[in-house]
This record gives structure tokens, C-alpha cells and sequence, in this order.
């Protein structure tokens, strides 16, 4: 069926004759700050690089990070996501370590981004900083359909030299877009240093980790010829969810056919039943 693309205060999308729309509060931006850590099994030469709690922020977790619309300041107008921070466990005292997961002293190590899904004419824009003063410029995009990417920043403070700390905790960085919708971004960690024995790295690179981050609030219509089709959605910490239905658009022909729900920080997939129309409605509430 043809597709179709209707503006609606907050949020309206449309897809496969099954129009979705999303009616939402002000985005809340979380307050916890949330840390992806980069480290090896084994600080030694040839072990790879490893997110050592990747299993939490995975897609496999359904986790998903938020990214608000910002009404004000430098990112007025664009989606951003700034509550995860990339860090590189320490393997000094100073830093707080050894951490027990600490890559090999000498190693410095980047993230480098390598894949990018989601809405159609989406990117993902990234702010560098140096942990004291945040970018005011984008320094790199990455579009949707990227793959086999190697745009990079730096996530060591040290700089490689033999013996130095790879540890790195640095803040006031956002990736931000401009597009709502829900995003997968592929990411690794690279050893770029050059102080092992034979003049090159000391670890390889990780294996690619998918994330999911949900630009404002969006419904999403999964068809399913060979059974019931569902509606995939973010679902934030804290907030409550309704979905609703209906044959039409008049303020009473809306039912509830899931929830109320308090969300958990997570994706979810909703069955709904096959249409039975060429058109129906479906509504997510957010009070």
C-alpha cells in the first residue's frame, strides 16, 4: 500500500495503509549517567578488545539510550543523546585501577563507529569534547546506511607511550540527529597505539556492539504476511504507556488494547491483530 506522511502536533507516521501516531509529554532526559566500559580479558599482547558490560546496552537486551528533542541551547531543534559515556578501565592507581579488566598498559584506545540503521534521510551526528569544554561544532556524520565505517574518536587520556595508562572517562559528548526514529548503531574498540614489541597495536579490536538509540517518540508498524503483525516502540524508565486503536480519528472511537505499562528502558514488540480494513489507527499515549 502506498505510504503516507501527515505532520500532527509531537509525532504522526503512517505505514503500509496502518497509521501510527505518538502523542507525548516533553521528552525527560535521564538523570542517571551511564558508562560503556572498554577493556580485554587479558592485558597481554593479541587479546582483543572487549566492551566488558556490552551485554547490558546491546540490542540483544532490547536496551535503547533516549534522545530528547532539545528546545534551547546549541542543539535547539536536533534529538540528542548524552547520558552514555564510552570509558577505558584503568591500569594504575592513580586512575583507579588496576582494574582486573584493564587493556595492556601502552595501548591507547578509540571507538570507532562502523554501522548505522534507522529512518529513511536520518544521520547521527557526533560532538567531541575534551571533558572540560564541549564541542560547538559537529565533527563528524554518519548517515543511515552506512557500513563498514571508520570514523573515529579517542576514548584513552593517555597517549600510548610505552607503559602509559589506557585509561579514559571523558564527558560532554552527544551524538544527535535531526530525524526522529529508532536508530542501531555498530560500534568497536580500537587499539591504535604503536608500543607493543613489534611496533603496533597491543590488542585487536572488538567485536562490533549493536545499540539502540530512539530519537524522540515513534511507533513503528511491522508487518507480517505469514502471521500477526505487531508495533515495535521505546518505552522510557519511569513513564506510563497506553496503546490505542481505532477504525477512525473521532476523540471517541479510541479503545485500549495494551497496557497501562510503566516502562523499563527497553524496546518493545506488541502483536496486534491482522487489519482487517485498509485502514486503521493506532495511538500510543503518554500522559
Amino acid at each position: 500500500m502506498e505510504r503516507m506522511n501527515v505532520s500532527f502536533p509531537f509525532l504522526l507516521r503512517a505505514t503500509w495503509g496502518i497509521l501510527a501516531l505518538v502523542l507525548a509529554a516533553p521528552s525527560v532526559i535521564l538523570a542517571q549517567h551511564l558508562h560503556l566500559n572498554v577493556g580485554a580479558s587479558r592485558p597481554q599482547k593479541g587479546v582483543p578488545l572487549s566492551f566488558i558490560n556490552g551485554n547490558v546496552f546491546s540490542t540483544n537486551a532490547a536496551w535503547f539510550l533516549p534522545m530528547p528533542l532539545q528546545t534551547n541551547g546549541l542543539h535547539n531543534g536536533l534529538y540528542r543523546a548524552g547520558s552514555l559515556t564510552l570509558t577505558v578501565l584503568p591500569a594504575t592507581p592513580d586512575n583507579g585501577g588496576p582494574d582486573p579488566w584493564r587493556p595492556a598498559p601502552g595501548s591507547r584506545i578509540v571507538a570507532e563507529v562502523v554501522s548505522l540503521e534507522g529512518p529513511p534521510g536520518g544521520e547521527i551526528a557526533f560532538w567531541d569534547s575534551d571533558g572540560v569544554a564541549e564541542s560547538d561544532s559537529i565533527t563528524f556524520r554518519v548517515p543511515v546506511g552506512a557500513t563498514n565505517g571508520t570514523w573515529r574518536f579517542t576514548l584513552s587520556e593517555g597517549d600510548g607511550t610505552p607503559g602509559s595508562d589506557p585509561y579514559g572517562h571523558i564527558h560532554g559528548r552527544y551524538f544527535t540527529t535531526t530525524v526522529p526514529g529508532l536508530y542501531t548503531l555498530g560500534i568497536r574498540a580500537v587499539d591504535v597505539s604503536t608500543s607493543a614489541p613489534d611496533g603496533g597495536p597491543w590488542h585487536g579490536p572488538s567485536p562490533v556492539l549493536q545499540l539502540y538509540l530512539q530519537a524522540d517518540a515513534t511507533l513503528q508498524y511491522l508487518p507480517n504476511p505469514a502471521g500477526y503483525p505487531s508495533l515495535q516502540f521505546a518505552v522510557e524508565k519511569g513513564r506510563t504507556y497506553v496503546l490505542l486503536f481505532s477504525n477512525g480519528v473521532e476523540p471517541t472511537a479510541w479503545r485500549p488494547i495494551w497496557g497501562p505499562v510503566i516502562g523499563n528502558g527497553t524496546i518493545h514488540s506488541v502483536l496486534v491483530a491482522k487489519p482487517t480494513s485498509e485502514t486503521g489507527f493506532y495511538r500510543l499515549l503518554l500522559p
